[in-house]
Parts: structure tokens; C-alpha cells; sequence
């Protein structure tokens, strides 16, 4: 009757440990005070997000090759749509590239190496 005591002893203990262990602890959350932002930064003012990639900011390092890296990754810049063309139209060359391995071997296409005996 004692070894049946001991382990619902050990449990019920375990239980209220864990049990006191999910408790919270610390501050409230909602009382804690949120810092105060500045409105604006020091180079310029308030823009909307989707206008920030607009500004050639690297025009301001007066680099000639910067820029013109910078404004021919632009040009061949992709949008979404022109992206998946892209990507269906090489999935469509791998496709049809597939019957041509076939036909030189593929992968069933297997090599072994034997010796001769001596004579």
C-alpha cells in the first residue's frame, strides 16, 4: 500500500510544481511605457514605404560604376508575373530536353569493370 502512496505523492506533487511554474512573473505588459519615436529622419521627410525604393540614394557616393550597375539591375528588374513566364519557359526547355537524355543513355544507362584473369 505504500509503494502505491508514494508515486501518487511524487505526481501530485510534480503536478503542482508545474502547475506553479506556468505562473507569470514580471511587470504588467500594458503598464510598461512605450518609448517615444521621432517623427521623421534627419535626411529628409516622411515618405510612404512604397516610394522609398524610388530615391537613388547611391547617387550621393558620386560612383559612375555603382550607378550604372544599379540602373541596369534596374532595367532588367522582373516583375512577378514576368518572373513565373520566365520560370515556366525553362521548366518547359528542361521537359523537352528529357526524351533526348533518354535516347543517349539517361539514367538507366549502367557500367561495370571486370578483370581478365592472368594467363
Amino acid at each position: 500500500m505504500t509503494l502505491v502512496r508514494k508515486p501518487v505523492a511524487a505526481l501530485s506533487w510534480a503536478a503542482l510544481l508545474l502547475s506553479t511554474a506556468c505562473a507569470a512573473v514580471g511587470p504588467d505588459p500594458s503598464a510598461v511605457p512605450t518609448p517615444a519615436l521621432q517623427a521623421s529622419f534627419a535626411e529628409g521627410a516622411a515618405v510612404p514605404v512604397g516610394q522609398v525604393g524610388t530615391q537613388a540614394f547611391w547617387r550621393g557616393y558620386n560612383d559612375a560604376t555603382l550607378t550604372r550597375l544599379i540602373e541596369t539591375g534596374l532595367a532588367t528588374n522582373l516583375d512577378i508575373l514576368a518572373a513565373n513566364e520566365r520560370i515556366r519557359a525553362a521548366q518547359a526547355d528542361v521537359a523537352a530536353t528529357q526524351p533526348l537524355a533518354a535516347q543517349l543513355g539517361g539514367d538507366s544507362a549502367s557500367a561495370s569493370r571486370t578483370r581478365a584473369p592472368r594467363a
